[in-house]
């Protein structure tokens, strides 16, 4: 042990540890700045608009990333935009729950559409629009569908189809 040199704290004292790091984050900030400044620079960034990625482990044990929010981007000016609410779904044995958030809108501006592989969701509010394709992981019963509302969330059951859907083709 005798052997073992100490390491030296690389600053003199505690102000030039601290301006140490106000510096790469200035510099950090003012690339940041750069790079925002030009990239935004067409649209219009008064409105509010989200975006992000969400994470869940799948039923096989993967890891499954989804986007959300406001995943046409920003748009020149125009005004449109429609988000992407933040989306799960969960494959159970039986059936196919979804959970869906849908902040700000009623129970009456949602549309909800499904068939036996996909669901559609869209929400055509004055302040709010929102739109959801999801593909599902398994076919379901389009007329078993169960919906509630309640707080900004949407919460949709189906239930799968029943026996085996495909059939064995033989190759010529």
């Amino acid at each position: 042990m005798g052997d073992r040199k100490r390491r030296r704290w690389p600053f003199d004292d505690d102000d030039d540890f601290f301006s140490y790091f106000d510096e790469i984050f200035d510099d950090m900030r003012k690339r940041m700045e750069k790079v925002l400044s030009g990239s935004l620079k067409d649209f219009d960034t008064t409105k509010p608009f989200v975006w992000g990625y969400s994470f869940r482990m799948g039923p096989d044990g993967k890891p499954e990333f989804r986007q959300f929010g406001d995943t046409e981007g920003l748009r020149p000016m125009t005004g449109e935009s429609r988000r992407e609410p933040l989306t799960d779904v969960i494959e159970k044995k039986d059936s196919i729950s979804i959970t869906v958030e849908l902040p700000g809108v009623e129970k009456e501006d949602i549309e909800l559409k499904t068939t036996s592989s996909r669901v559609v969701i869209e929400v055509d509010h004055p302040e709010r629009r929102y739109h959801r394709d999801i593909d599902l992981p398994a076919p379901v019963n389009p007329d078993s569908v169960k919906a509630t509302f309640k707080n900004g969330v949407l919460d949709v059951i189906l239930d799968k189809v029943k026996g085996d859907t495909g059939k064995r083709v033989s190759i010529d």
